[in-house]
């Protein structure tokens, strides 16, 4: 699955029951599967235990993080196959006087095959009081450098800050931008994963879904320039209520100097930033969802109006086969925009966070009511097969075409089958009844 939700395979209807693995350890919210270019399945618990799963869910390696760190975010792949996952613990601290908590977090990369880089991690500078809430890693790459980039809220003496960080696959910073959260920020930020671990422990049941009030802080979105240049960094700041896309200069001799250099800033005053961002290729804009809707960002310099009347959105969007960007309400409507204007809607039922699943021919929703597939356009109902608890985590689709789900804090894993059937109409592109590999 890539940076745009979308991967570029042919896939079937979900229909035949899934393989189950229990006991593996709680999933935060939106935590879901990482998938690697090679099939391998990557999650880290709320406990702090990373596994790495064959394509068919069976294990394949699993290591655990010093104690107490917690997983709360998906991880990342690299080029190389390598998987990054960030540790956070925080600790009551009584050196100056006085008892207030001090957070921490760790960078960690594993071997395609398990094996750990940098015992303990790469710790996170302090910088006050720590980073006490962090966003998920998403890898950049561009000329044959690569960076795993993590948004940050850092905890301070005085007023809190926002950080935008860049480490090197070794653990070095090669970028830091930050702006100081003041007292006359407007928007309402994003959720205390502390908060979130109570929500996991004692609000969440099988078969109800209550949506965060103030969701887990997101990523950013990476998009390649239109001009050729540096990919695009894309920044949802709840706080302020604004989107920012960056360029990364790296290289000691590079000019700009190295770091992140702010090229489009756009405010979304008064709509509330519930979502990630997609950068949605037709239009080189930011599409992030919102209370009511969802409003466009940079990096291009058009300003579009917001497109309002599609209630709460907390689904980071999906870019489908045909360019085409997929939300889904948090009332369980599926919904299709080009170009800023509305496409289609189809109601699901159920509730949800999660974000759809593209393939060339065929679209993933999970909300409350189980998992929907839905053609390649989202504009068609085409099977459903009944989770309790699933609308938490968003599906993901893996290279050998299994479709991995989590429900319950459960892994499900639905087989591909032996042969694809045809393509439904709106299709994408690609050979009719394909052969998927054996069961």
């Amino acid at each position: 699955m890539t940076a745009i939700g979308y991967i570029d395979l042919d896939t079937a209807p979900v229909t035949a029951a899934p393989a189950r693995f229990p006991g593996m350890g709680r999933f935060a919210p939106l935590a879901g599967p990482t998938i690697a270019a090679d099939g391998t399945v990557l999650l880290g618990t709320v406990e702090g235990k990373v596994w790495g799963l064959h394509p068919d869910g069976r294990p394949f390696w699993n290591r655990q993080l010093p104690h107490p760190q917690g997983i709360m975010t998906p991880g990342a792949v690299g080029a190389d196959g390598s998987a990054y996952f960030v540790g956070q613990w925080r600790a009551r601290d009584h050196r100056d006087g006085t008892t207030h908590m001090t957070y921490f977090a760790a960078l960690h990369r594993f071997t395609p095959g398990g094996g750990v880089l940098a015992a303990g991690g790469v710790a996170f500078p302090d910088w006050g009081r720590g980073p006490r809430l962090v966003g998920a890693p998403s890898v950049w790459q561009f000329g044959g450098v690569e960076a795993i980039i993590i948004p940050a809220v850092y905890a301070g003496v005085g007023p809190d800050r926002l950080r935008l960080l860049a480490f090197s696959p070794s653990g070095q910073i090669i970028g830091d931008w930050s702006q100081t959260l003041t007292s006359e920020v407007t928007g309402g930020g994003w959720g205390d994963w502390w908060a979130l671990l109570d929500w996991l422990g004692s609000s969440f049941e099988p078969g109800r879904f209550l949506p965060p009030t103030a969701p887990p802080m997101p990523g950013v979105a990476i998009s390649v320039n239109p001009q050729g240049g540096t990919p695009f960094v894309v920044l949802v700041d709840s706080f302020f209520r604004q989107t920012i896309a960056f360029t990364l200069a790296t290289g000691t001799g590079s000019s700009p100097p190295p770091g992140f250099i702010e090229r489009v800033r756009r405010s979304h005053a008064p709509h509330t930033l519930l979502s990630g961002a997609v950068v949605a290729p037709e239009t080189n804009q930011a599409v992030v969802g919102v209370d009511d809707g969802v409003v466009f960002g940079g990096p291009s310099g058009v300003n579009r109006r917001p497109l309002t009347g599609l209630g709460d959105v907390y689904t980071t969007p999906t870019i489908t086969a045909d360019g085409r960007v997929v939300v889904v309400s948090v009332g369980g409507e599926v919904i299709g925009l080009r170009a800023g204007s509305r496409l289609s809607r189809v109601f699901l039922g159920g509730s949800t966070i999660a974000r759809v699943a593209a393939t060339r021919n065929y679209t993933y929703a999970c909300t409350t009511s189980g998992l929907f597939t839905l053609d390649a356009a989202a504009e068609t109902r085409v099977a459903s097969y009944p989770l309790t608890g699933a609308g938490v985590w968003s599906p993901a689709v893996g290279p050998q075409r299994h479709i991995y789900v989590i429900a319950d804090h459960v892994l499900h894993v639905f087989p591909p089958l032996r042969r694809l059937p045809r393509r439904p109409r709106g299709g994408g592109t690609g050979s009719v009844g394909d052969v998927g590999p054996p069961l």
